[in-house]
């Protein structure tokens, strides 16, 4: 997730003096995936060309006066692999991208050709470019494209606009890949006629997409057999057929027009679970049909080593076997017990063999002897012994003891030279802290140290303040109150207190996968300042240690000005909120591809106030687009978009005025979130429909992207399909299959993350025993009259952040009968709002952040923008947060409800995956 990561930190509470100002630290590990080398994070002018404009990860070459024919070529390799972004726009000698041009940039991610006179793109082009999701070749001179550019990429943006493209076969797979985004970027061919001619209507005689089918489909066989298997191709123009496997086993293949037989003799064990592809390829497309090898074979112990130490004792094995062996220990010929102190564990499953460890906990003398490993399955079994020795025997190696004492004591000789240097050093060392005491009484604002309370660090590069543990011999005044465990920052002392969101014992609120990393204060050295958040000042600094690869890496210290009881209250929720919505995400991709963009998630205008743009569909495309800019004045960078909402066309264009090369925001800068429809839970479906989203809002990749109900409708064009009678026409597809199908758009980089939206704790609980990626949200409704407290205790329990739509209780929903109460006019929420100077959706909305809970107001008009804002400077009193969660009726606003015989029901309490019948 790129709007808000959280890190691994530490929590530091500095007085001075003896006077009442506090500042709390936070050291908020924002994982920044660059070495700090130089210190500059931009590239030399010379390692870039003088037409173009270059930072360390970013080429940019738009000049149409001096212009390039070719991608520039940076002086280093190094350079060239940290390159992620290319944007190349009116160079009009620029017509070719050749084999080698884009050999260096190996991790580009974004590459833009606009409005230049690109007119040959190589097959090889892209070969060493496999982490390529954007592709921008907009109004160029491009007449076809090869499907074989792309085959190795998980390209999720592709935008051909603006060339001349002919109408032919070699183009059609355009059509067949983009699907409805032909017709989203009005793509258009040219006819022989040199007629314009819409891509999404191009019907071609004789161009169809080949085929391809093996047989048997499925192959379940004892080894040492042999195996015959078929592959029929068709498609015209007629297909290459292409065989593909790594076999240990001999084959011979024989082919004859579109079929093909291979014959494979003496099966090895070896190749079990090994794949066998059969591809046909022609200029519209492929297709592959493949089969794993399901070959039986009694097991096989391949290793079998000697005990370890590994946190644990270990005594390695890896065993092969299918079906998968029983596993069987003895000691010295007598049957081993497994239970809690010895047990076996296995580690790694690959595609033929267990890999795994016979684990002993603090085993003793007594369990010395010969292991013997015997591995069975219903085709036989084999067995190892290996000796191992955890601890010597009590009695072995006793003694004598020798005597040290005999003969008389001898007295040291005589070390004058000795004694000369310990004098010296006295003297040096007292001279130096006389002239400390010079330097503490007189020194004012010197480059010794740091003077009055606004400066804690300097702003020179060269000059950091590092935090080191203060000595227990040294005390300033204010020492006695502080206790043993406090650093120095600058010559300023400061009591360290840990962030208990990530350091307590117990009852702890992460998640189970959490991965703390403890780094020792005189590791940090703070560098400048960055800026200033609602919380307190956000300083850059260097951590020494933290990762295996770097010497240093930097990171982001995130302060808190005012230390009152309610804002540490406010900050470790924070904290809690952070951890458990976007932790793993952090800590899987350290030092790998952060920058200091991620210092955006620091801003508590994004931290948990997200703009919703759900509510807006009735009102007029410019101004929606305008209520998004609004927004982004005001400090909004979180965006919720709903396809059902058809609003993503217009936040496209908003994001469009300003996201992108020359503009204010950076992909990075911005937190998108979108929701996939019931009408698209089946999982051929679900790619499609994510690709929709990106093609409508103009991205490359969704920050988030949520299932929008449990419940599945029949699939089709029609956002709401129904029967004659008007009931809705449900389909049988369960959540645990979309959810599936959901965690590959993850796989190809389509979405950073996945969570849900309206489940309750039962079908989360059901996603989560099978998810591969967990989901990190739960999207509910939720106000004070539907507090939603027990659900949001579940959420927390098992690490899924709740994000609270109709935070506000949803006052002006269409559908609202007159007797139904307001909760924005709730007289006790009136009393509340005046005590503390506020309007009454600002104290729902600090209520809803002092809970943890990520809320989306809906926003559409500047002045409630930006009072959706200002709810960071203020919190609620422990008796005000009980107080509105008393007004809990338990009652929902937004459930689709429809009128039968005279009341109104839920609409949808039918369907089998209806989630409001559960208590929570």
């Amino acid at each position: 997730m790129s709007a808000s990561r959280p890190g691994i930190g530490l929590l530091f509470a500095p007085r001075r003096g003896s006077g009442s100002w506090w500042c709390l630290w936070w050291c908020w590990l924002a994982a920044v995936g660059v070495t700090v080398g130089s210190g500059d994070p931009w590239m030399s002018t010379e390692a870039c060309p003088s037409t173009c404009s270059c930072s360390s990860t970013r080429i940019s070459c738009v000049d149409p006066e001096q212009g390039i024919n070719a991608f520039p070529a940076l002086q280093s390799e190094t350079e060239m692999e940290n390159i992620t972004d290319i944007y190349i726009a009116n160079q009009s000698s620029f017509s070719s991208i050749n084999d080698k041009d884009l050999h260096y940039y190996k991790n580009l991610r974004n590459l833009t050709v606009i409005n230049s006179r690109l007119t040959y793109v190589s097959k090889l082009a892209f070969q060493n470019n496999i982490k390529l999701q954007y592709l921008n070749l907009k109004d160029n001179n491009l007449s076809s494209l090869s499907w074989r550019l792309f085959k190795h990429l998980n390209i999720s943006y592709l935008i051909l606009t603006g060339n001349p493209l002919h109408c032919s076969c070699e183009n059609m797979w355009i059509k067949l890949w983009l699907g409805d985004e032909v017709d989203s970027q009005d793509l258009r061919c040219i006819e022989d006629g040199g007629v314009r001619k819409l891509m999404s209507r191009l019907i071609l005689p004789n161009c169809e997409v080949p085929m391809a089918t093996l047989n048997p489909p499925r192959v379940e066989v004892m080894e040492k057999e042999n195996v015959q298997l078929t592959c029929i191709t068709s498609g015209v123009p007629s297909p290459e057929l292409i065989w593909d496997m790594s076999l240990v086993t001999n084959y011979v293949i024989e082919t004859s027009g579109q079929n093909s037989v291979m014959r494979l003799s003496n099966l090895s064990w070896m190749d079990h679970n090994s794949k066998i592809s059969c591809t046909a390829e022609n200029v519209v497309g492929e297709r592959e049909s493949s089969l794993l090898l399901d070959i039986l074979f009694p097991p096989r112990i391949t290793k079998l080593s000697d005990a370890i130490p590994d946190h644990h004792w270990c005594i390695p094995f890896s065993v092969a076997g299918n079906p998968k062996p029983e596993l069987k220990w003895f000691r010295n010929g007598v049957s081993v017990t497994e239970g809690r102190y010895i047990l076996t564990r296995i580690h790694d499953t690959t595609e033929r063999e267990y890999h795994g460890c016979l684990q002993l906990d603090s085993p003793t003398h007594i369990n010395n002897g010969k292991y013997r490993l015997v591995a069975k399955n219903k085709y036989g079994s084999d067995e190892k012994e290996v000796e191992a020795h955890f601890m010597h025997e009590p009695w072995e190696g006793v003694g004598t003891e020798p005597s040290y004492y005999d003969g008389p004591p001898v007295n040291p000789p005589e070390d004058r030279v000795a004694v000369y240097v310990v004098v010296g050093i006295a003297a040096v060392a007292f001279t130096g802290f006389l002239l400390m005491l010079v330097i503490l009484k007189f020194g004012g604002n010197s480059k010794f140290g740091i003077k009055g309370p606004s400066s804690v660090i300097s702003n020179d590069d060269d000059s950091a303040s590092p935090l080191h543990h203060v000595s227990n011999g040294s005390n300033t005044p204010s020492s006695s109150e502080m206790g043993p465990d406090a650093v120095i920052i600058g010559m300023t002392k400061i009591p360290v207190i840990e962030n208990p969101q990530y350091f307590r014992s117990t009852n702890s609120l992460l998640k189970t996968d959490t991965f703390v990393q403890h780094i020792k204060r005189h590791n940090i050295v703070l560098k400048r300042e960055l800026g200033e958040g609602a919380f307190g000042k956000v300083f850059l600094a260097e951590c020494y240690n933290l990762s295996p690869d770097q010497e240093k890496i930097l990171v982001a210290v995130k302060t808190l000005k005012e230390a009152s009881e309610n804002a540490r209250k406010d900050f470790h929720r924070e904290a809690e909120l952070l951890t458990n919505l976007q932790h793993e995400h952090i800590i899987n991709q350290v030092a790998a591809d952060f920058d200091l963009s991620l210092l955006k998630s620091m801003r508590a205008e994004s931290d948990t106030l997200h703009l919703n743009d759900h509510r807006s569909s009735e009102l007029e495309h410019e101004h929606l687009c305008d209520s998004f800019n609004r927004a982004a004045d005001a400090h909004g960078r979180t965006w919720h978009m709903e396809e059902f909402s058809r609003t993503g066309e217009a936040v496209g264009e908003a994001l469009a005025l300003r996201l992108g090369p020359g503009k204010a925001l950076r992909r990075d800068d911005v937190f998108v979130t979108s929701k996939l429809w019931n009408t698209k839970h089946d999982p051929r479906d679900i790619e499609g429909a994510c690709r929709t989203s990106l093609a409508h809002l103009g991205l490359s990749y969704l920050d988030l992207y949520l299932m929008h109900w449990p419940m599945a409708f029949q699939p089709g064009k029609e956002l709401m399909p129904r029967r004659e009678d008007g009931s809705i026409c449900y389909s049988d597809t369960h959540y645990r299959d979309t959810w599936t199908a959901m965690e590959t758009l993850v796989d190809k980089g389509l979405v950073k993350a996945i969570g849900l939206s309206n489940f309750n704790a039962r079908q989360m609980d059901d996603i989560i025993g099978v998810a591969r990626h967990k989901p990190v949200v739960n999207q509910v409704e939720c106000h004070p009259y539907l507090s939603q407290v027990d659900l949001v205790s579940h959420c927390r329990s098992v690490g899924v952040c709740v994000t609270a739509y109709s935070p506000l209780g949803s006052g002006d929903r269409p559908w609202a009968s007159p007797d139904e109460p307001s909760l924005l006019d709730d007289p006790r929420l009136g009393a509340i709002a005046h005590k503390y100077h506020r309007t009454p959706a600002q104290v729902i909305l600090r209520w809803h952040v002092q809970r943890g809970v990520v809320c989306i107001p809906k926003s559409v008009t500047p002045s409630r923008i930006q009072q959706n804002l200002q709810v960071f400077d203020f919190s609620l009193t422990d008796q005000d947060m009980k107080l509105i969660e008393s007004f809990n009726r338990h009652e929902r606003f937004i459930v689709p409800s429809v009128e039968r015989d005279g009341k109104r029901v839920w609409r949808d309490a039918e369907h089998p995956h209806f989630p409001f019948h559960d208590p929570y």
